[in-house]
């Protein structure tokens, strides 16, 4: 498997705007302690919103031109649905497949790291041709920026709202898909989060805190509340973690962000599949696939099973995965893959 030419080119761009290092190494950007966080988990990929060009798309469910118009009608029967803007104060873009053909479709919602934005998620996570083919609207929205002007999510207690400014992104979030359910027919069993770092944080919280509308979500280099007493989800949440070995940022084994502590990455997955009924002991396998690249890291999966209400808990294991490691071709592919396979039943 092969990393694209073009999407090398956005994360260099990506990581040189976003960090004077361009390395893993530094946590001080957590903010913690306060200056210089957006060197830490922010880059996020690229400073464009959008494929480069040549990539064969215009960003996450982007389309050609042709478009019948809002509402309108194609020669193929197809209901065409430009994209649009929601959010009120904290604007967002949806993006609409040119699949969509009225029928409720699933929704994905994009979570970005500390100090990164939507666009630069959208660019990191590279979903447009895996979300097209699938048919899954996707919007990436910004968290608020700290006085560090650093945007981040009011996510667990140790992360990110490192000022306590303590802005309700739980109810942003939740009135956001409310909206885009007014504006488009969404398959309410298929509400979904994909989340970096502190995205992935956030989208813990928002399965502790909404698990009666979220069906799934995938966090990358996140991780749940320490005390499993923090979070009561409704509902079963299925649940994938993918987590590299050597990231110094997160790290895999857990540890603290200031002063706050958080779980490990089996910890996390442990959490989750006690919240969900599963089995106390999960199975391992290897990968079979490229997780990031170069093509040939090890990667294990650990797999609950006999969890409630057709949920499944996951943790994908990187070998000597960084924090914010380079995608694998295919990534988007397999995170919707796995996200599609758990709806709400």
């Amino acid at each position: 498997m092969q990393y694209g030419v073009a999407r090398w080119a956005l994360l260099t761009v990506g990581l040189v705007a976003c960090s004077p290092s361009g390395s893993d190494t530094s946590a001080s950007g957590y903010g913690g302690s306060g200056a210089g966080s957006a060197s830490s988990d922010g880059s996020g990929g690229s400073a464009s919103g959008s494929r480069a060009a040549g990539d064969g798309g215009a960003g996450v469910g982007g389309r050609g031109a042709g478009s019948a118009g809002e509402g309108g009608s194609s020669s193929t029967g197809m209901v065409e649905v430009d994209d649009f803007e929601a959010g009120g104060d904290r604007p967002v873009t949806v993006h609409v497949p040119g699949s969509f053909d009225g029928e409720p479709a699933p929704l994905l919602i994009l979570l970005h790291g500390y100090a990164s934005s939507g666009a630069l998620a959208e660019a990191y996570f590279a979903l447009g041709d895996a979300a097209e083919a699938q048919g899954v609207i996707t919007a990436a929205p910004d968290g608020l920026m700290d006085v560090t002007t650093s945007r981040y999510w009011n996510a667990t207690a140790a992360c990110c709202d490192n000022y306590d400014n303590q802005p309700d992104d739980v109810g942003y979030l939740s009135g956001l898909i409310d909206e885009i359910a007014t504006r488009i027919e969404i398959d309410p069993r298929r509400v979904y989060l994909l989340g970096h770092s502190n995205g992935g944080f956030m989208a813990y919280r928002m399965a502790c805190d909404e698990a009666s509308r979220i069906a799934a979500i995938v966090s990358l280099s996140g991780a749940t509340e320490l005390d499993a007493a923090d979070c009561a989800p409704s509902e079963p949440v299925s649940i994938l973690e993918i987590h590299g070995t050597s990231d110094t940022v997160v790290p895999y084994l857990g540890g603290f962000i200031g002063l706050e502590a958080f779980p490990s990455a089996t910890q996390t997955a442990a959490t989750w599949a006690a919240y969900d009924g599963c089995d106390e002991t999960p199975t391992r396998s290897a990968f079979a696939e490229d997780i990031v690249a170069p093509v040939g890291v090890d990667s294990d999966a650990d797999r609950y099973d006999g969890c409630d209400a057709e949920s499944s808990v996951e943790l994908w294991t990187v070998q000597g995965g960084l924090h914010q490691p380079l995608l694998a071709a295919d990534f988007g592919e397999q995170v919707l893959r796995f996200l599609m396979a758990h709806p709400k039943p």
